[in-house]
């Protein structure tokens, strides 16, 4: 529906949630009850980095026998936190007593509520047309279109040859980021003008995992070890994806598209290729799976409707889609890869089917 909001504020009793504080000298700890909706998914997860951020102090979260830094997104998502799991902050340094308080407080905000969060993400399996001609999928955005297909494909890396300077990888790398960052901010400017919260909300977490120290790190490495700078950015995004799409939790799972989006955004930055391509309005457009960079760009264009061959109704895709009023079918199967360009199709997204 136009204009759904990304964030919904319910109001829930959040003083029992903290169940335990403990401080001493330099070093502070406590335990909370995670009330956020969905659990700790990006832009909770992303909160909690904002918020640590703010202090001079370490901070970590701990659930179980593992632990991340509340610093990093990614690594907080590799968690697997789920709403109503019991976590543990700890901080250490001069503000700790401080730290350790914003962070519990964040944690029990019960301020984020994923968008259809029952919904499932369903892979591209194999999915033949039926006799009656159609694919069936998933609806991620009402609506009904006509028109024909365009296919929208991501950027193919070249092989690497080796032979690298990794001070000159290092630089095209940190070079690539800043051109995409300087994108976010500026896509970031328009969405706050037009007051759609959605979009910010958005890029203002790509634009935090864009500055993820465990991205940064595990690409320096490989850099280190004498990978381009393409290739070490790509499979650093490919590890966390698949770190995700293993936790069993739908909306972490979801949330590699985010990943995805930003992978391609700074290797089109790197290898010099435009991010922006001419559609055709009123294409219907279909892809493997589409990015909200993507959508952007094809909302922006006067396309007729999205239809993905994987992707989930719970994706940010699909959150913007239907604050664009664009229809838009997910899961509807490689078979979609297989029809032609160019051919004329129906996107009944009402009925889930194309």
């Amino acid at each position: 529906v136009a204009g759904e909001p990304l964030l919904q504020i319910a109001a829930r009793q959040i003083e029992a949630a903290v169940t335990a504080t403990d401080s001493s000298q330099g070093q502070a700890q406590g335990s909370v009850r995670i009330t956020h909706h969905g659990g700790l998914h990006a832009r909770p997860a992303a909160l909690i980095r904002q918020t640590a951020l703010g202090f001079k102090s370490t901070c970590r979260l701990h659930i179980g026998a593992n632990s991340a830094p509340c610093d990093s997104i990614v690594r907080l998502l590799a968690l697997g936190i789920s709403e109503h799991d019991e976590v543990q902050v700890s901080c250490a340094g001069e503000d700790a007593d401080a730290a350790l308080q914003a962070i519990l407080a964040a944690l029990a905000k019960d301020q984020v509520r994923p968008a259809a969060a029952t919904l499932k993400v369903l892979p591209a399996v194999a999915r033949p047309i039926n006799q009656e001609g159609q694919l069936n999928g998933v609806s991620a955005a009402p609506g009904l279109a006509s028109g024909a297909l365009y296919f929208l494909s991501t950027v193919q890396l070249p092989p690497d040859l080796g032979n690298h300077l990794p001070e000159e990888q290092m630089q095209a790398l940190h070079s690539a980021l800043e051109q995409v960052r300087a994108e976010i901010r500026l896509t970031l400017i328009q969405a706050r003008a037009e007051g759609n919260l959605d979009e910010e909300a958005i890029f203002d977490t790509h634009l935090a995992l864009l500055e993820d120290s465990e991205l940064l790190q595990a690409s320096h490495g490989a850099i280190d070890q004498g990978r381009n700078a393409a290739h070490a950015w790509s499979d650093a995004i490919e590890q966390q994806c698949a770190i995700l799409q293993q936790l069993g939790n739908t909306l972490l799972a979801e949330r590699s598209n985010d990943l995805h989006d930003l992978q391609q955004r700074v290797l089109r930055a790197l290898l010099g290729e435009s991010a922006q391509c001419q559609v055709p309005p009123g294409a219907i457009v279909a892809a493997h799976e589409l990015t909200p960079s993507d959508l952007l760009m094809l909302s922006a264009q006067q396309v007729a409707g999205l239809c993905m061959a994987a992707g989930g109704a719970t994706s940010h895709v699909a959150i913007l889609a239907r604050g664009k009023g664009l229809p838009c079918l997910v899961a509807l199967g490689s078979g979609l890869l297989d029809l032609p360009a160019g051919q004329q199709v129906i996107l009944d997204a009402d009925s889930a089917r194309l």
